[in-house]
């Protein structure tokens, strides 16, 4: 007889504890940027000094910005988003590891040309407590504001992109 192997949710912990560097981890982050077409991508990195921990890790770009199921895979653990012979990644997994090895927590605002800012949120802890659950939604106003604001800031422009925060 057969049986569905849902895999522990420990695993996302596992995952997480990778041996990634920070540079690393933005490199891999970055690498969807290109993935998406973006040709200007900003990556900051907020702390309070030298060789004190990260506050956070915020990385922008102009690319094709995503749609609310295109979030929904590319924040799930071995995404199946379509690829081209181009692309770094393969795996689905680039985006979860790279970002949960550097804080528990990653958000990822996003928006198409023509479409809404979406918002989703992959949380370890919501994982480890509620099973491999992510929050998917539309933005808040207050959060469409921010990253429309980072978007101009960052690349010149609000109308696409998408924004990772760690």
């Amino acid at each position: 007889m057969r049986y569905k192997s849902i895999p522990n949710p420990k695993l996302a912990r596992t995952l997480a504890n990778g041996d990634y560097k920070i540079a690393a981890a933005v490199e891999d982050i970055i690498d969807n940027s290109r993935d998406a077409g973006a040709t200007i991508v900003d990556a900051i990195l907020t702390g309070k000094g030298e060789k004190q921990p990260l506050d956070s890790i915020t990385i922008v770009d102009n690319g094709s910005g995503m749609s609310r199921s295109t979030l929904l895979e590319a924040i799930r653990y071995g995404a199946d988003t379509e690829h081209t012979p181009n692309d770094v990644g393969n795996y689905g997994i680039g985006l979860k590891t790279a970002g949960t090895s550097q804080g528990d927590q990653i958000t990822i605002f996003t928006k198409t040309k023509r479409g809404k800012v979406w918002a989703g949120v992959l949380d370890l802890d919501v994982i480890a407590s509620e099973g491999w659950v992510v929050d998917v939604r539309e933005a808040i106003a207050e959060e469409e504001k921010l990253f429309k604001s980072y978007l101009r800031k960052s690349t010149g422009q609000a109308k696409h992109g998408t924004m990772v925060v760690i």
